[in-house]
């Protein structure tokens, strides 16, 4: 019986198990500081993508934008011009985007249909970033769900990440005041919108 007593009095070991019990406890502290602090970076580094993503894409839809307008520059605005009517109308075109207005054009004018561009239609580099492909639809009057003859809707996106921003501009077509038979095409823009919500311009 004494010595069963003795055993159970024994202080002998009792600082080792403290200690390690002690060392566990520190070691679950510090797994769940280290957790929290990589969640909390792996959250900064994904918002700093997120807003470098939708910094790229704005900065390439306010380009298309410029171009399509002349940013303030009349001479300098995308414009297609169509003289004469029905089968012998010319079409002429400037600007940046001349070709590839006048070709959506053309297209809405004979089939009454959308013209959709495809994907990657323009590519975009905006100051060194990453490449933004841009797609677009030009809207003929006659489709169902139109909003009005060459309206236009620019969609673009990066390519390894699903955002999206999209630039909508209107067309105009208005009688050339020095020649009565011409017509001239031009675009303003509606709204830019996507990541973050609407930005109209």
């Amino acid at each position: 019986m004494k010595s069963l007593k003795a055993k159970l009095n024994n202080q002998k070991g009792i600082t080792i198990l403290f200690a390690l019990l002690g060392f566990m406890v520190a070691a679950v502290i510090s797994a769940v500081i280290i957790t929290a602090a990589l969640s909390a970076a792996r959250r900064v580094e994904n918002d700093r993508q997120i807003t470098q993503n939708q910094l790229t894409l704005e900065s390439a839809a306010q380009l298309i934008r410029d171009q399509m307008t002349g940013n303030g520059t009349e001479s300098k605005k995308t414009t297609v011009s169509k003289t004469g009517s029905g089968g012998s109308t010319v079409y002429a075109s400037s600007g940046v985007f001349a070709s590839e207005m006048q070709t959506a054009v053309e297209y809405v004018d004979a089939s009454g249909r959308n013209y959709e561009s495809g994907e990657s239609a323009l590519t975009v580099s905006c100051n060194a970033l990453d490449t933004v492909e841009v797609s677009y639809v030009m809207q003929s009057a006659e489709a169902s769900y139109s909003i009005g003859d060459y309206y236009l809707i620019f969609t673009f996106t990066l390519e390894d990440s699903s955002d999206e921003l999209y630039l909508t501009m209107i067309g105009s077509e208005k009688v050339d005041s020095s020649n009565p038979d011409r017509t001239i095409i031009s675009w303003e823009t509606v709204s830019i919108n996507g990541l973050g919500g609407s930005n109209e311009d």
